[in-house]
């Protein structure tokens, strides 16, 4: 991969030249209708690839025309991109900006709504009500989609199930990702406490419209935004941004926020390719935090082959000749999440019964 960096005073500009006859394969698997569903996975790198070149810029331009024809439908997104971040999920814009479409696309039985927060408040409603498990989510952004496109749809999203098995997890597919490859979804794991949180900000919503808070104006809207930090094992508090006092920034502490955006960033992504067999790892962009969830599956004594991944056990030995069991090491668990935070964490907690909710800045 070759590019060309051209540097200017105060800024360096990045060239790269990108023709789609690279990604052909590619898109032949991902974005071909009449893909078998059990072929091989395609190439993680080339998939981001056709993720960001191709994919992203084609969803944009349809939200951009659907935005000038329904202008309520960008504060929706808006404010359910913000609910999703003071639940530490952060970095699912593009699946809530597909919910959200939703809504404004196919709004029956309701009627198209008239606001930003009638928007949310239906896209709360969608994510709590809809069949996840039997039925696949079908983003139709122009309205141009055949039965038969359709049809492959539904096939590719049973093979898919019958492959995953029960459970329930988001499944969402548009002409551009037919097989729901490119969209990326919150983990199924979440998909039930997330539509939890739906359904309390839908109670939320009805307390306000029959008037049974006391609290007026933004303040009786707050407890959308509240997080219950006791849902989760492990809170690591990182550094804040430095306080600009409404000056410019200048090029050193621009190039110093920069760095540590890139270094959280990786942190989160180190946490959850090598800690993803035992929890689960939640980021809180405007607060500030990492939340890790153990899993407590991953916690029942296992055999030795567990020992392969990068995951500390401690072994426990059996009575005769029986090879000993593992379980996670909780401490050495705790200790590397310490380690990898270092310089970037202002604290990491193992959370208490006595915690109390923590609120989204600015609320």
């Amino acid at each position: 991969e070759t590019f060309l960096d051209v540097h200017y005073p105060e800024f360096t500009f990045r060239v790269q030249i990108f023709h789609e006859m690279e990604l052909v394969q590619v898109a032949h698997r991902v974005t071909n209708f009449q893909a078998q569903p059990g072929a091989a996975p395609p190439d993680p790198h080339g998939l981001d690839r056709l993720r960001s070149l191709w994919w992203r810029p084609r969803v944009r331009a349809a939200l951009h025309a659907q935005v000038l024809q329904q202008p309520a439908l960008a504060g929706a997104v808006r404010l359910f991109q913000r609910w999703l971040a003071s639940h530490m999920l952060a970095g699912y814009d593009e699946f809530a900006e597909h919910l959200v479409a939703a809504v404004f696309l196919q709004p029956s039985p309701f009627e198209i709504p008239t606001s930003p927060q009638v928007g949310f408040c239906r896209a709360c409603w969608f994510l709590d009500t809809y069949d996840w498990e039997h039925e696949p989510f079908i983003a139709d952004f122009d309205g141009k989609l055949g039965s038969e496109e359709r049809l492959g749809m539904r096939q590719s999203f049973e093979h898919s199930r019958a492959e995953v098995g029960k459970g329930v997890s988001f499944w969402i597919c548009s002409r551009f990702d037919p097989h729901a490859m490119i969209l990326d979804c919150p983990p199924a794991t979440v998909s039930a406490w997330l539509r939890q949180r739906a359904r309390q900000a839908l109670g939320v919503f009805h307390q306000r419209l029959l008037g049974l808070t006391s609290l007026q104006g933004a303040l009786g809207w707050e407890a959308l935004f509240v997080l219950d930090p006791t849902v989760f094992d492990v809170i690591v508090c990182l550094k804040p941004p430095a306080i600009e006092n409404g000056r410019a920034p200048k090029k050193i502490e621009r190039l110093k926020a920069a760095a540590k955006r890139e270094a959280i960033a990786s942190f989160i992504a180190r946490l959850r390719s090598h800690l993803s067999p035992v929890c689960l790892v939640f980021h809180g962009a405007d607060s500030h935090m990492v939340a890790l969830k153990w899993r407590p599956a991953a916690f029942f004594p296992q055999h030795q082959n567990v020992l392969m991944g990068a995951v500390p056990h401690t072994m426990l030995p059996q009575e005769g000749v029986q090879p000993p069991l593992c379980i996670p090491n909780i401490l050495c668990l705790t200790a590397a999440v310490a380690s990898l935070a270092e310089g970037l964490a202002l604290d990491v907690t193992m959370v208490g019964a006595r915690a109390g909710p923590l609120q989204s800045p600015g609320k």
